[in-house]
């Protein structure tokens, strides 16, 4: 009985700390600051532009199928 009293003060305490966690992250997003926003990672230059654009029409494909979906494969293109 004792162990079940002390897990449930454990996870009162757990659920406290959480709490005051997103309390002190509220206030400062709410400090009139814009949020800090990470740089996005640099992306390696493609070595053939044919690529990019072979994979820009299996995107637009893609695109494409999901757009005509209606349960059968009628109006699907081949990816």
């Amino acid at each position: 009985m004792i162990e079940w009293i002390g897990l449930l003060a454990a996870g009162a305490l757990i659920g406290a700390l959480c709490y005051r966690a997103g309390l002190r992250e509220g206030r400062r997003t709410d400090a009139r600051r814009p949020p800090a926003v990470p740089a996005a990672p640099a992306r390696p230059a493609v070595a053939c532009a044919g690529r990019r654009d072979e994979e820009s029409r299996r995107f637009a494909r893609i695109l494409a199928n999901i757009d005509a979906y209606d349960g059968t494969d009628r109006g699907q293109r081949e990816v």
